[in-house]
């Protein structure tokens, strides 16, 4: 859960890296997701966390890919602009991600919650 991360050491070099990863994940979910849907058209079945949340698993995980990615864009666009005014050992950007990471709960881990 997004909630649970700890970011601790992290440069912007390496947000990069996760907002890519992050980007190949949710193009891999959304390719997962046709199909799951397919399926369930050819075999004549619902999905039946759908039918009681209104939304799959595969849905949330989405969803849930497509704010990381945004968290990160934001934290990066911030984050280049910091990055030039570091002092040699200081990642204030860091701090940034983490914050912002953390401040915006998993909607999935709200839903458990209640």
């Amino acid at each position: 859960m997004v909630s649970d991360t700890k970011i601790t050491g992290l440069s912007v070099a390496d947000a990069t890296k996760m907002r890519c990863d992050a980007e190949r994940l949710l193009k891999r979910l959304l390719a997962e997701r046709a199909i799951s849907e397919e399926r369930c058209i050819e075999n004549g079945k619902r999905d039946p966390i759908k039918q009681v949340t209104g939304a799959s698993a595969m849905d949330v995980a989405i969803r849930e890919a497509r704010q990381m990615i945004e968290q990160l864009d934001a934290v990066l666009s911030d984050g280049t602009d910091k990055e030039s005014k570091e002092q040699p050992g200081e990642r204030p950007v860091v701090a940034t991600i983490a914050r912002r990471l953390l401040a915006t709960p998993s909607r999935a881990a709200v839903r458990v919650a209640q």
